[in-house]
């Protein structure tokens, strides 16, 4: 991030954290997340809300709500922990549903300093059209912990939408000042003319998985469990450099994969709000007589390790491989492979 950046996130920072109210109630969210976020605002006291709601616990979901307005605050522990990467996730969601109202973008989005010393988060806003006026997003990191807020108003102007998200952003966060801050980068898309070494689109994982594809699977497992949260500088939070941003032809699927001259064939993809991940990596696998052929593993990323969900015949597709891993997460399938984060140990299948 170059200095001006910084400056006006510096700026930015003074602006929101001399806002008055910041000594109301709080309500900590649980999860061990140590996050606080206030018991009200304004006239709206918080409520649970449904969202994200797709696994659980993995994510805890609030609202704020009036006739005008609704607010949405989703706390989840991400398990590659960028506030840019869920960012981008989040500004695609804002993207489709005011797809029919219409939606202006005022300026560029903006870098912000939440209990850091350093820009930790992103926010952007928006004007609306009918029924609404506005709508803003912010993504911040709190170490692995992420937030992200959506607040939309049928009266606020874009102005009074971006005091009522300063108001908030400052009354969120951890007691103690966060000291693992992330690149704020996202990664450039790739170059649309050079089709990745892919698998067939809805090829579906072998049926048969012999013990010899399971320590594979662990390795790749352990590839990935050391790169989340950041333990290791080869993963996307870390080191966004080195992937570049590919979406599905619809537009409605987005991942990050690794450059033409990685050493390891990895894309990775962020599900919604959740903090949860696919991956797909590509591993050798020797036959009986020595000979080395690529295999694709695809697995889940989520709130304590990662799991390997399925194998394949090259490096997984992944729009067609993601609705396979998440199936069997959610599911509760046992996974032929797994490292929890934080240590190299990997538990196998029988």
């Amino acid at each position: 991030m170059d200095s001006l950046c910084y400056r006006n996130a510096k700026l930015l920072a003074a602006v929101i954290f001399g806002l008055p109210g910041s000594a109301l109630a709080q309500t900590i969210v649980p999860g061990g997340s140590d996050i606080s976020i206030p018991t009200q605002l304004d006239d709206m006291a918080v409520q649970s809300s449904t969202r994200p709601g797709l696994f659980g616990d993995l994510a805890t979901g609030y609202r704020y709500q009036n006739t005008d307005d609704l607010i949405e605050v989703n706390v989840f522990r991400a398990s590659y922990p960028s506030a840019s990467l869920w960012f981008t996730q989040a500004v695609r969601r804002t993207e489709q549903l005011f797809a029919q109202s219409g939606l202006t973008p005022i300026g560029n989005p903006e870098p912000f300093l939440a209990s850091s010393d350093k820009p930790n988060g992103m926010r952007s806003l928006y004007q609306v059209g009918p029924p609404f006026v506005s709508t803003s997003i912010a993504v911040v990191s709190f170490g692995p912990w992420l937030v992200s807020v959506h607040s939309t108003s049928k009266s606020l102007d874009v102005e009074q939408q971006r005091k009522r998200l300063d108001q908030l952003l400052a009354q969120i966060g951890p007691p103690k000042p966060v000291k693992t801050v992330y690149p704020l980068t996202t990664p450039a898309m790739c170059d649309a003319s050079k089709r990745p070494a892919y698998g067939r689109y809805g090829e579906l994982p072998f049926q048969k998985v012999t013990f010899e594809m399971k320590p594979i699977g662990g390795f790749a497992a352990a590839i990935a469990s050391g790169d989340a949260v950041a333990a290791s500088d080869g993963g996307v939070a870390a080191q966004p450099d080195a992937y570049c941003r590919r979406q599905s032809e619809s537009g409605k699927t987005l991942w990050y994969e690794t450059k033409e001259d990685a050493e390891i064939s990895r894309w990775i993809l962020p599900i919604s709000e959740t903090g949860i991940t696919i991956e797909g990596i590509a591993v050798p696998l020797p036959d009986e007589q020595g000979n080395v052929k690529m295999i694709g593993t695809v697995l889940t990323n989520d709130l304590s390790q990662s799991s390997v969900r399925g194998f394949y015949t090259m490096w997984p597709d992944p729009v067609s491989a993601q609705a396979h891993a998440l199936a069997a997460f959610a599911q509760g399938a046992t996974p032929y492979a797994a490292v929890k984060y934080g240590t190299r140990n990997v538990e196998i299948q029988p």
